[in-house]
């Protein structure tokens, strides 16, 4: 079961964001943002031992988990960094250490780069701004083959290599149940269709 955190919404720009709270007030809080095959749902156990004695606040980031999406499907780097910073000012932050990872890693850097009075700290997981070809390429293609709609849990499960009826993966039908909505004919990722497209069209 994932630990114990609460929600938050706030509005920036044509969409709310959503984030998964956790901890107390006391050291300078961490703000966790995931990559683009994640959501805020894979940082809160984590974060939870990362921030024993602070508050942490993992972000859905726009389309993303249960942020909304952008309905003028504006995901450009500048958007998504003050994205960031209407986070931190609902939270009340006025500055923190910021952990991104891949996608959530560009996002974080740009910000920090904007902003560096805003940011204490700055930790980068699997991002570098020299992207390497190879990995761009697999990134699309895992998004872009990604079915629009799986008929149930237990699909999407065995479609990304977790064997629904396995005993240890119990405890992972919880993770992939909030990483779905419902749609009709089924469910669907909680990522806006906007990335999928863009890499299909980017693999013609």
């Amino acid at each position: 079961m994932i630990a114990s955190h609460r929600i938050e919404t706030c509005q920036s720009g044509d969409v709310t964001l959503s984030g998964r709270c956790f901890g107390q007030p006391g050291k300078l809080p961490l703000l966790f943002v995931h990559g683009l095959s994640y959501f805020s749902y894979d940082w809160v156990d984590i974060g939870t031992r990362l921030a024993p004695d602070r508050e942490g606040c993992a972000i859905d980031m726009r389309g993303f988990g249960d942020s909304s999406p952008s309905a003028a499907n504006d995901y450009t780097l500048p958007t998504m960094a003050k994205d960031l910073g209407a986070m931190l000012d609902h939270l009340g932050w006025q500055k923190a250490i910021i952990l991104g990872h891949s996608m959530g890693g560009r996002t974080a850097a740009y910000f920090a780069a904007q902003n560096p009075e805003r940011v204490a700290g700055l930790v980068l997981v699997d991002y570098s701004p020299d992207s390497a070809p190879a990995g761009t390429a697999r990134v699309a293609n895992i998004v872009a083959n990604v079915p629009d709609t799986f008929a149930n849990v237990d699909e999407a499960m065995s479609y990304f290599g977790a064997d629904p009826h396995s005993p240890q993966n119990a405890g992972r039908r919880d993770r992939f149940t909030a990483y779905l909505r419902e749609v009709p004919g089924g469910y669907a990722v909680k990522r806006a269709s906007f990335f999928a497209h863009q890499f299909r069209h980017l693999l013609g």
